[in-house]
């Protein structure tokens, strides 16, 4: 009886601590150091005597005290206390709850950077301020891709309010993993590297008050917190720059950066095997409503290459970019396969996409899409994929993290760019600089199902339970037209997905039909040849259900063939897709369109003329 009466109480004890606990807005940044420091950042808001407890196990009672280190106030009204650790131990798990006269708040842990060549994943992207739905399904991503730390290239919100940055936090929390760790509920909380972008400018210093960035050492705010560098590892050194300092009367801010930025390139950037930067404003912007920012240009671009910076990631433009290894040319750059500097970008992080219309003579691929980037960062390799926004990827666990510092989870739907694929592989040249290898053979298509179709015979008598997903292949062959792929009869619900080249995915499909009940059809007057993917999902269980597939043979009017079967195909510039006041626009992932006598095939959304940039497949004609 007093056993049970003692760990009721102990119960009840751990509640109230967890529910009164009076602070909100977790966030944690990196400004150096971090294998062995990191700034906890929260608001307060009921109780006094905030403090954070930490320590290195789950065993609380061993864990230390850590006081508040600095306070700042936002825009008049957004409060933040920030506790700075130092001493923690590398590569290593620091547990943490946030403290004050009337308990403790949730479990939080995080990951310190390593000492030694460990490989690690980093996410790095921008422009969070409007679109709040993608903003909030990139945050989710996070949580499922579990990096070691995150870049971020500024523009947090449109105007740079109190509340609007209220949102953004409380949106912020939705990075956080869960995790049952020895038999206790754990947020894992991800570190942040912030960036000045042009809707800060009315306070330059937002990173200082927001997030606690810190990167002058001072504990007080000011605009030189808006830049600074540090080794996340023997692999990797990032440096922060402010983009925003050329503007009229921040030359003198300008002239101490790049002075700092000079001579921090001559005597660290060789410490570490990679060099990486993050600013906000590109440099050549790939959108035809944005000028040319050749001042950054004459900033940096030079020193860059004299020091071996093998990645730059730019925000603003809100599109998707990725360049050839690069070198300064006058006041341009061409591309070199012997080192250069990649660069990569433009935010899309929420904000909404503008379109990709300026492609340069040096740039590999481009796309009007939410993304962000995914680093994979290794002794000998620096592995780049642009992860798009949606609820398809799976969660990795906290075990398949630890065994593996590279993983990725399955079911990302990774954008694929021109000529090198959903994977942008750097390795290093002799000067040290960056090589794009472009050599790596596209991984193979899923392994046959078991499940093959034959062309016009029907599979009767399928059943699933809910949620249950049960796969076909189809071969169809060159030239094939009106393939139709459809379910019928039965009972329940089944969800029909179907994708060329590759099992769909509720994010990645080529054909979704959308319907309630067992009837759903998905037709292409001219498919690619190839294998079809075709997935039935229970959206509720399903049984008695006939899939059939079939298609036309012939030796003309395919992808490739002279003759294409029009019908039915909007022709450009009659868009299938409109905008919001109704007017034709566009087009959407999978949407064909006719051009010249020829039919395109969307990849993502795009307005481009068809057939004009990476946005595009022929999937007929020649």
């Amino acid at each position: 009886m007093n056993y049970l009466r003692t760990s009721i109480l102990i119960g009840l004890s751990a509640m109230a601590c967890q529910s009164f606990a009076g602070s909100e807005y977790h966030r944690l940044v990196w400004d150096g150091s971090p294998s062995s420091k990191a700034t906890i950042g929260f608001s307060p808001t009921t109780s006094a005597n905030h403090h954070v407890k930490y320590g290195f196990t789950t065993s609380e009672q061993q864990w230390k005290k850590a006081n508040v280190s600095f306070s700042h106030t936002f825009a008049n009204s957004l409060k933040s206390s920030f506790v700075q650790l130092s001493g923690l131990p590398a590569n290593s798990p620091v547990y943490y709850r946030v403290c004050d006269d009337a308990g403790c708040g949730d479990r939080l842990w995080f990951k310190t950077a390593p000492t030694d060549n460990s490989p690690f994943v980093a996410i790095a992207g921008g422009d969070t301020r409007t679109g709040w739905t993608n903003r909030r399904a990139g945050n989710k991503l996070v949580a499922k891709v579990r990096p070691l730390f995150i870049m971020h290239g500024g523009d947090y919100t449109n105007q740079n309010s109190a509340s609007e940055m209220r949102e953004y936090l409380k949106d912020w929390q939705l990075t956080f993993s869960s995790d049952l760790i020895d038999g206790v509920n754990y947020k894992r909380i991800y570190p942040f590297v912030p960036t000045h972008g042009n809707h800060e400018d009315d306070n330059y210093s937002t990173v200082c008050q927001v997030f606690g960035a810190d990167f002058d050492g001072n504990k007080t705010c000011n605009p030189k917190d808006t830049y600074g560098a540090f080794n996340v590892s023997p692999l990797l050194r990032v440096y922060t720059l402010n983009s925003q300092f050329k503007d009229s009367g921040w030359s003198s801010y300008a002239t101490a950066m790049n002075n700092w930025l000079s001579q921090d390139l001559a005597a660290s950037a060789s410490s570490a095997k990679w060099r990486m930067a993050q600013y906000h404003k590109p440099m050549y912007p790939h959108y035809s409503g944005k000028r040319d920012n050749t001042i950054l240009v004459s900033w940096w671009a030079n020193l860059f290459y004299q020091h071996k910076m093998n990645l730059v990631v730019e925000s603003d433009t809100h599109i998707n970019k990725v360049t050839e290894a690069l070198k300064p040319s006058g006041s341009n750059f061409t591309a070199t396969t012997s080192g250069g500097t990649v660069y990569v970008g433009e935010g899309s992080w929420g904000a909404p996409a503008r379109s990709a219309n300026d492609p340069k003579s040096w740039t590999i691929d481009l796309a009007s899409i939410q993304q962000f980037k995914v680093l994979s960062v290794s002794p000998n390799t620096l592995e780049v994929r642009t992860a798009q926004f949606g609820s398809g990827a799976e969660t990795l666990s906290r075990e398949q993290r630890n065994a593996n510092p590279l993983a990725l989870p399955s079911g990302v739907n990774w954008w694929s760019a021109s000529q090198i694929g959903d994977v942008l592989k750097l390795t290093r040249a002799s000067n040290n600089l960056s090589v794009i290898d472009k050599g790596i053979t596209p991984p193979p298509p899923p392994p046959p199902t078991g499940k093959e179709l034959e062309n016009g015979k029907p599979v009767t008598g399928i059943a699933a339970s809910k949620g249950q997903t049960i796969t076909y292949t189809l071969a169809v062959p060159a030239g094939a037209t009106n393939l139709n792929i459809a379910t019928s009869g039965g009972s329940g619900d089944v969800d029909l997905y179907v994708k060329h080249g590759a099992k769909p995915t509720s994010s990645s499909h080529d054909c979704r039909p959308y319907k309630s009940g067992n009837d759903e059809s998905c037709s292409f007057a001219t498919p690619k040849a190839g294998t079809y993917y075709i997935n039935l999902t229970g959206y509720s269980a399903f049984s008695g259900v006939t899939l059939k597939a079939s298609f036309t043979k012939g030796t003309g009017g395919g992808g490739g063939g002279t003759t294409c079967n029009t019908a039915g195909i909007n022709v450009y510039p009659n868009w299938p897709q409109t905008d919001w006041a109704g007017n034709p626009s566009h087009a959407g992932t999978g949407d064909k369109i006719v051009y010249q006598g020829k039919i395109y095939q969307a990849k993502y959304w795009t307005d481009s003329v068809p057939g004009s940039d990476g946005s595009w497949d022929l999937v007929c004609g020649q």
